[in-house]
């Protein structure tokens, strides 16, 4: 029985185990195939929000399943998804356990309409609420991929891209229920133009990448790295900046992070490297040559933007900073170049930025910079550049008087700083500007024993503008100051103030290549002012001609302040002068030579001598002396000189006509210290002569005078012998007028025929001596009294009287004067009676007679 029982409960058991085995076979190849295939595309469209397809579906509960031709809406696509399954997990934790994935030729295929929505946007994940006893995970820790292909086909808003594709030969990932990836792996991307799209614009790039992916929540995180040639690249940069860049070699490493949630906004985070980079552009800084150059750079960025988004909100979103290691740029004007330029730049949405960057330039001369560029319409930059310098290299800069600079010596080096600035759109331009702090500077000029001494000043340096500020020195043992700006090297024009001295001007030249041309310059020099216009000629010129206008207001003590030997020119004259000069032709050949020189004062005070409305006129025309015209009043008088002067010969002879008119009398006593009261009338004088400059003892001519007037000169004469002659008048004389023939000889004043009459007596006055040394003028007179026949009235007439009558001037004698006009000395000669029996014996005879 026990035996029975044993072979019926085995075969009850074999019957049960092969039953078992048929059962699970019939579910494996018929039940589970049809039934899963439909579950899975049913729970896979729900769960997706969008169809899908399983072309084929086979599951085992021993081995797994395999799922062809699987189509999720029309973005992905996959030949063959296979994986086995671990039951326990799903019985015990309803967890779906699939130790390993295969995913063979994956492809996506992303498209985005004009409206800027991709298609990938139909997949969401339709949200349940989890029952009892189904499956609420999966488990995926191993997911490999064999052969995909990720192909992007963006709008128009990228409009010379047709499409990007990313092929992956082989990556691994992990999957987690509610469908969380994560992948790594290494692929290649291609990008097709719209003109070309069966052809890659350029290289397919290697990259290596990793991330993860969670569909419910559309999370994605990426990071990727590339190495590959920079050159490719290029097209990656908007039009404007690559149309600038002829020529970028080296290579780049770049390592990308990407984060966000589909289709974006993402935040990106990229690190750029390159090495032995070289790049050229259509830029030009020495307006012949492109500029070149070479180094390494290093990007660190960052943004949060859509994948897609416009240029526009890249900019808005950008900022970073990029690192120059040994950068070298060239060919740059004046400088020839820089190297080593090694630094750090922010840039953010608003532009670029840094606030030191430094550098080497060819001959190890280190320099500073700073600077930025803003991301505006027109891409403004700007640039600082900060040295210190040999002052020899200011050459290289087309500076105006660069010849001066060749023989300058610096006592330090030249601080130098430089600014350049501009734009790089619509129209790419640039302007410079270059600041030089002089100090000790010393620069010989030509026929000038002294150089010019600059201790200290800025210059600001722009082509075809030079502005100096606070420029102080010495010049000839003169301080000066000089504040301005020149424009137009190649005919420098100057606007300027400047002290020098005494002298302060305002001055606006232009330099012509062969002469300066004055426009204005007008000055004070203590209390003097002066204007001046005209040319001036360069040294060198073929035709040195000069053409001047000199108009001046000075005083003596204004001229003393200007130069201490014109002071001692005017040092007898005291007022204030006007003077105007017109200059034409030559200096150095005074054949040529013309000019104009007047000279005029309300009130003048020369050697004591007051003048009013005082002018002088010299003029000079090529070949002939100067002419000199004068004229001033002087005593009441108007006093005026014509006549010429002959600067070519070293004794400056000259000749001309002195003229007096109705001076006072009494004036002219005051003037020579004598006493006024004895004089009155009026002078006139007429005199023609000749001299040497002012050597009075080459002074010579011929000329009239005449007085007329009240009383020009008063004479004690008969005193108590006219009581007794009855004739009172002739106790004192005034004579009225006066008139003489005179010459000038050896710098004296000679006549033996000055008269001066009244009625009762006249003076014949014969010697020499005069005003020409003014007061202090030599003198040396004889005066010789004659009295008229009928000083008596007629009935005292007696013989006696009029025999003394007709000889009182023997009996008188002469007067002598000697000394000097100021303080004369009077002598007086009586003559004897026995003079007067020997030399008028016959007019004795005639007395006697007549008193017989």
């Amino acid at each position: 029985m026990k035996q029975k029982i044993r072979w019926i409960a085995a075969g009850i058991l074999l019957v049960a185990a092969v039953s078992t085995a048929l059962g699970v076979e019939y579910l494996n190849r018929v039940v589970l195939p049809v039934k899963a295939r439909q579950w899975a595309e049913r729970q896979a469209s729900e769960s997706l929000g969008c169809p899908v397809t399983i072309g084929r579906l086979q599951v085992n509960i021993w081995h797994g399943f395999v799922a062809e031709q699987i189509q999720i809406a029309d973005f992905i696509s996959l030949d063959r998804l296979s994986g086995g399954i671990v039951l326990i997990p799903l019985l015990k934790h309803r967890e779906l356990l699939i130790p390993a994935l295969h995913l063979t030729n994956l492809r996506v295929t992303a498209r985005q309409n004009d409206s800027g929505v991709w298609n990938y946007s139909a997949i969401h994940l339709a949200k349940k609420e989890t029952k009892q006893g189904f499956l609420t995970r999966f488990l995926i820790p191993k997911i490999q991929l064999t052969n995909a292909i990720i192909t992007a086909y963006p709008a128009k808003s990228l409009p010379k891209l047709d499409h990007a594709e990313l092929t992956i030969s082989e990556a691994n990932a992990s999957l987690s229920f509610p469908f969380k990836i994560d992948l790594r792996g290494n692929s290649t991307l291609a990008l097709f133009g719209r003109e070309t799209p069966q052809e890659p614009l350029f290289p397919t790039l290697p990259l290596e990448w990793s991330g993860s992916y969670t569909l419910e929540t559309h999370n994605l995180q990426m990071q990727t790295k590339l190495t590959a040639p920079i050159t490719p690249l290029l097209r990656f940069l908007p039009g404007d900046w690559r149309n600038r860049l002829t020529m970028v070699e080296g290579n780049l490493d770049a390592d990308l992070e990407m984060s966000g949630k589909i289709p974006g906004p993402y935040h990106w985070k990229l690190w750029i490297e390159t090495s032995r980079l070289a790049w050229q552009t259509t830029m030009s800084f020495n307006g012949e040559t492109p500029l070149r150059g070479s180094g390494d750079l290093q990007l660190t960025s960052e943004a949060t933007v859509p994948l897609t988004a416009p240029k526009e909100d890249w900019l808005n979103a950008l900022k970073g900073t990029l690192r120059l290691d040994s950068i070298s740029v060239e060919p740059l004007r004046w400088i020839g170049g820089l190297n080593q330029i090694t630094g750090e730049v922010s840039f953010d949405n608003q532009g670029l930025r840094t606030e030191k960057i430094e550098a080497q330039m060819p001959d190890k001369t280190p320099v500073e910079f700073s600077g930025s560029m803003l991301f505006d319409d027109a891409q403004t930059f700007s640039v600082r550049a900060h040295t210190q310098i040999d002052g020899k290299s200011l050459l290289k800069f087309p500076l105006p008087f660069r010849t001066q600079l060749t023989k300058a010596s610096f006592g330090q080096p030249v601080s130098v700083e430089g600014i350049i600035s501009g734009q790089l759109h619509p129209f790419p331009g640039y302007k410079t500007a270059v600041t030089i702090h002089l100090a000790e500077v010393s620069i010989p000029m030509s026929g000038q024993t002294q150089p010019l001494q600059i201790s200290n000043g800025t210059l600001r340096w722009q082509p075809d503008l030079l502005t100096g500020t606070d420029i102080h020195g010495t010049f000839q043992n003169k301080p000066f100051t000089l504040n301005g700006t020149l424009v137009n090297f190649s005919e420098p024009e100057i606007d300027c103030e400047a002290t020098w001295g005494a002298i302060s001007a305002s001055s606006q030249l232009t330099v012509h290549s062969t002469r300066i041309e004055i426009e204005s310059m007008t000055g004070s020099f203590g209390e003097g002012t002066f204007r001046v216009l005209g040319e001036i000629p360069l040294p060198g010129a073929e035709e040195p001609s000069t053409n001047l206008l000199v108009e001046s207001e000075f005083a003596q003590a204004d001229l003393e302040k200007l130069n201490p030997a014109w002071g001692i020119w005017m040092k007898p004259v005291s007022g204030r002068v006007s003077a105007r000069w017109l200059l034409e032709g030559s200096p150095a050949h005074k054949e040529t030579l013309s000019w104009d020189l007047k000279l005029s004062s309300p009130s003048l005070v020369y050697q004591e001598i007051p003048m009013r409305q005082a002018a002088v006129s010299l003029k000079k025309e090529p070949g002939v002396p100067i002419a000199v015209a004068a004229k001033s009043t002087i005593a009441g008088g108007l006093w005026s000189i014509q006549g010429t002067l002959d600067e070519s010969r070293p004794e400056w002879p000259w000749q001309g006509q002195l003229s007096v008119q109705n001076a006072e009398l009494e004036e002219l006593a005051r003037l020579m210290k004598a006493d006024p009261e004895k004089f009155s009338g009026k002078l006139a004088v007429q005199w023609n002569g000749k001299g040497n400059g002012t050597a009075l003892e080459s002074y010579e001519g011929t000329g009239a005078l005449a007085i007329a007037g009240a009383k020009i000169f008063e004479l004690p004469f008969l005193g108590k012998w006219a009581d007794l002659l009855g004739a009172g008048s002739l106790k004192n004389i005034d004579f009225h007028e006066a008139d003489a023939k005179f010459t000038v000889k050896d710098g004296f004043v000679m006549s033996d025929s000055l008269q001066l009459h009244s009625p009762q007596a006249q003076l014949r006055i014969m010697g020499k001596g005069g005003f020409l040394q003014g007061g202090d003028s030599p003198i040396n007179w004889t005066i010789a009294p004659l009295l008229a026949a009928d000083l008596l009235p007629e009935e005292k007439r007696l013989k006696i009287g009029r025999a003394v009558a007709q000889g009182a001037s023997y009996f008188l004698g002469e007067i002598r004067l000697s000394g000097t006009w100021k303080n004369p000395k009077r002598k007086f000669v009586p003559k004897p009676i026995t003079r007067i029996l020997n030399e008028q014996i016959f007019n004795l005879q005639d007395i006697l007679g007549s008193l017989l």
